[in-house]
């Protein structure tokens, strides 16, 4: 249960972070300025100034979409479908909603639907709150192997002290 409702939280927030951006829009182009080297007055640009760099614009815009969906339009639509098992209920979500929370069972590991989805060859969908709890976890096993390995004699000989 507790993993039914983690992934569709992921999905949510990822639904909010994208629909929600409120105020003003966001940039459509990102244009990166060319650095000569020994002419850096920023100095969060001091070491772009040991290479030679020249300026570049991207363009950010993506094709937007409408809801509900067409469903026509989506090119991998039937084999997303039999891969997932979606019937007409989720289907139906899909076009209106532009997504579907499909449930996954018992998860204890937040990996695990990842790896599911990669063996199944499923289009995956990272979002930024997955990659913070997996760094959440690598920095506490730091913090744990620096304790056990570096603190815990030191603490050990003080408290005999």
């Amino acid at each position: 249960m507790k993993a039914r409702l983690l992934i569709a939280g992921i999905l949510v927030a990822a639904l909010l972070a994208t629909a929600c951006g409120g105020g003003k829009p966001a940039p459509t182009t990102l244009t990166v300025p060319s650095v000569a080297a020994g002419q850096v007055a920023n100095p969060k640009l001091a070491l772009a100034s040991c290479y030679e760099m020249e300026g570049f614009t991207i363009d950010m815009s993506a094709p937007s979409y409408t809801l509900p969906l067409s469903l026509g339009g989506i090119v991998n639509l039937a084999g997303v479908e039999s891969k997932l098992g979606l019937g007409d209920g989720e289907e139906e979500l899909l076009k209106s909603n532009g997504f579907v929370v499909v449930p996954y069972g018992q998860v204890d590991d937040i990996v695990e639907p990842y790896e599911m989805l990669k063996e199944r060859e499923s289009p995956i969908f990272v979002t930024s709150d997955t990659l913070l709890h997996l760094y959440h976890i690598q920095f506490n096993e730091v913090l744990k192997r620096i304790e056990e390995e570096e603190f815990f004699n030191a603490v050990l000989d003080m408290s005999k002290a």
